[in-house]
């Protein structure tokens, strides 16, 4: 009788220590999807922030232009400027 009963502790044991490494698996499986969803999230969040950044100043370089007076002797100078930095956008992201 002990013997059976030591034979029936063995299976469970054995089949807890399955269980738990199949729980182990699922659980680091679960951290790496969560783990790469953050880090996608990350970089969406990242280009909409460059995205906007670059709309600003888009919009801010078009007020500038429509308010530079061509009488003005500086005109050149911020048509330049403007010219420049809309410039550095396309640069950067090639």
């Amino acid at each position: 009788m002990t013997d059976a009963s030591s034979d029936s502790n063995a299976t469970i044991c054995g089949d807890s220590a399955a269980s738990s490494q199949t729980a182990l698996a699922n659980l680091a499986l679960a951290n790496e999807i969560f783990n790469t969803n953050l880090a996608q999230q990350n970089a969406i969040q990242h280009q909409q922030a460059i995205f906007y950044l670059q709309l600003a100043t888009v919009a801010k370089s078009i007020e500038m232009v429509m308010s530079i007076d061509p009488k003005d002797p500086g005109a050149a100078d911020k048509l330049k400027m403007c010219r420049d930095l809309i410039e550095s956008f396309r640069v950067s992201q090639s």
